[in-house]
């Protein structure tokens, strides 16, 4: 059985309804995380450029990641592909 069909297995012994129990996942999830291109982006502009700008706008988003705000769609957004395709991470870094 798939993912998606488990998923909707387990909910339908729930005793909420679906729009509650979608309430409850976006209460617990953020909207905003500290993706590591974007981290990257803000440690480069202030190590390289000292501009601290990009850090402390990031600082900012990720201080409230639960609130909806209009304009920081991309730090929402994940990591284009061209990013991802070459990005590798260690356990521990």
């Amino acid at each position: 059985m798939d993912w998606l069909a488990r998923w909707r297995s387990r909910g339908a012994l729930e005793a909420s309804m679906p729009a509650q129990r979608a309430l409850g996942m976006r209460q617990r999830s953020p909207i905003y995380i500290a993706r590591n291109h974007r981290v990257e982006e803000a440690l480069a502009a202030a190590s390289v450029d000292g501009d601290l700008e990009p850090f402390n706008r990031l600082l900012d988003v990720l201080a409230r990641p639960f609130d909806e705000r209009q304009g920081l769609e991309p730090y929402a957004a994940p990591a284009p592909p061209e990013i991802t395709a070459r990005y590798r991470t260690f356990c521990g870094t």
